[in-house]
């Protein structure tokens, strides 16, 4: 399936052409003998012509991939038109009017339940918009606190994905666990290093501008583990009420994603910790993750086996960049900002990380380097704009060498 929110599909008797685009709920197969057009509410039986074409599961991963609670055409597109009694209520609610909540919900004769578009009640739109009031008042009047609608997404799940701190304290509060939400969209959109959109030069000043910077994700939006979440978005205070909470954050049974110098099948790749090398300001987070013990730290030996790892780099970038001169004076031709991350960090070959917000520390500036230097030496200038007349950048090592460090580091290496 394409990662569109229109889509249609022409299906012959044996070709399946993409015509055009429409949206999530407007899926249309054709075929000579048939037409098939397909919602997200769609039922597919097994042992029907559509089911050839299409699953179940399709339909349902796609529908909870495009699905935003915050949309207004979700509610009213070519198949689908909002009751109007649902849609003054939803407005209601995203206006956090506590009175006319519970005004139209009397006077309406409604549940404090009442299954709405999708099967959302009136909790999750005010714990996705951080209302706390009114959730309460809602809570004390009976609503279920567990509820969960069309997408399989709870009250707790919209707090979670919105960083709707004060309903999702008040749901945590209310009897609600932590481990209940298994799964949420990528609402939100985070700051990554690998998505550098410009670079704002100031003299020996670099400043991050990232294609996305905690906004809504208009895209795919990917089932995550709710821990994962929290941590990747930096949601400092989410994080440390859900851990206050006792919620014991696990391992995952399938490695997420890698860090520099940490070996494949590593613990490490497996926990929350995965993510502290890519995101920006990480410190705060790995000292909560700290304080509470958090599963998945690297080991003595996977420290000792990262400083190597980084010190090996370092040892490499000297001997790609260095050369001698006619007086027989080692130099280097060039600087790069890996180097002198490395160089900072591992320039002993008999020492290794010592602490693991060391080693976190190291791998966030150097993956933070590495990303910056993509976008120096790309061919798209247009993503660096320099101030105040600047038209290059300098790089400037760590610690500059001398001809006779040089010279011991590639003699030494040469030795091995």
């Amino acid at each position: 399936m394409f990662r569109l929110r229109y889509i249609l599909i022409s299906i012959t008797i044996s070709i399946i052409a993409l015509l055009s685009i429409f949206y999530l709920s407007d899926i249309k197969f054709s075929s000579k003998k048939s037409n098939f057009t397909i919602t997200q509410d769609t039922k597919i039986d097994p042992n029907s012509k559509l089911a050839k074409f299409v699953t179940q599961e399709e339909i349902d991963d796609f529908a909870f991939r495009y699905w935003d609670i915050d949309d207004e055409i979700q509610y009213t597109n070519k198949h689908q038109t909002e009751n109007e009694t649902f849609k003054k209520l939803r407005l209601l609610l995203k206006a956090k009017d506590t009175k006319g909540v519970l005004n139209f919900i009397k006077d309406n004769n409604l549940s404090v339940d009442v299954n709405m578009t999708y099967n959302l009640t009136p909790l999750m739109y005010s714990s996705f918009y951080d209302d706390d009031i009114t959730a309460k008042e809602l809570i004390n009047l009976g609503a279920n606190i567990r509820a969960t609608d069309r997408y399989k997404l709870s009250p707790l799940a919209y707090a979670i994905e919105n960083n709707s701190t004060k309903t999702a304290k008040l749901l945590l509060d209310s009897g609600v666990k932590f481990e209940e939400v298994k799964a949420i969209q990528r609402y939100i959109s985070p700051p990554f290093y690998n998505l550098i959109d410009k670079l704002i030069i100031n003299g020996d000043d670099i400043k991050i501008i990232f294609e996305r910077n905690h906004i809504r994700n208009t895209r795919s939006k990917d089932a995550i583990h709710p821990m994962d979440y929290v941590v990747s978005r930096n949601y400092i205070e989410l994080a440390q009420m859900i851990l206050e909470s006792g919620y014991v954050p696990k391992l995952s049974k399938e490695p997420i994603d890698g860090l520099p110098g940490i070996k494949d099948g590593s613990n490490v790749e497996r926990s929350v910790y995965h993510v502290l090398d890519e995101i920006p300001n990480h410190e705060s987070m790995l000292e909560l993750l700290l304080k509470y013990d958090v599963v998945g730290q690297p080991t003595k030996e996977e420290l000792k086996e990262a400083y190597d790892w980084c010190h090996e780099q370092y040892i490499l970038s000297i001997l790609s960049a260095y050369t001698i001169d006619d007086n027989l004076t080692y130099y280097l031709r060039y600087e790069n900002l890996t180097r002198s991350v490395h160089q900072e960090y591992c320039y002993d070959a008999n020492s290794t990380f010592n602490e693991t917000k060391v080693f976190f520390e190291w791998t966030n500036k150097y993956t933070r380097a590495n990303r910056i230097e993509d976008v120096l030496f790309s061919s798209k200038k247009d993503k660096i704009i320099f101030k105040d007349n600047q038209t290059e950048y300098v790089i400037k090592p760590y610690k500059k060498l001398t001809s006779d460090e040089i010279k011991k580091i590639v003699e030494e290496a040469h030795k091995r």
